[in-house]
């Protein structure tokens, strides 16, 4: 079986860049979540299912793309193929799709639950016009 260092090398380059967008998806929906938080608008039980699914599905994508990349690292250090190529090639786009999936439900809920703006207190005096 020949070496196939140049897919190692693409594998390599490539599940980093999956797992960084995963992240990505990840902070964007703690932070609307926590602009939930912030704003006291409730999460109904049943999106908050939604939303735990998101952070599984996000979460495996980027456990995936550790292991693409480690195998990755070590089939380049050992310059031969520790697995076959439709391993990690299928681990891939496995993430990618977890990562698609995942990221769509958390736009689906958020587009159709936007989290309410926060009202200024009456109690907190905020700055007159003679501060300006």
């Amino acid at each position: 079986m020949a070496y196939h260092e140049a897919f190692w090398v693409v594998a390599g380059t490539g599940a980093p860049v999956i797992a960084l967008a995963a992240l990505v998806v990840l902070n964007q929906i703690i932070g609307l979540m926590a602009r939930h938080k912030i704003t006291g608008a409730e999460i109904p039980p049943d999106r908050h299912r939604s939303l735990v699914t998101c952070y599984w599905l996000i979460g495996a994508a980027v456990a995936i793309q550790i292991w693409v990349l480690t195998v990755a690292l070590e089939s380049l250090a050992a310059e031969r193929d520790r697995f076959p190529l439709f391993a990690p090639g299928s681990a891939m786009i496995a993430g990618f799709l977890l990562l698609t999936v995942g990221g769509g439900l958390a736009i689906i809920y958020f587009s159709s639950h936007p989290p309410a703006k926060p009202q200024a207190s009456a109690d907190v005096p905020g700055p007159s016009d003679a501060d300006l």
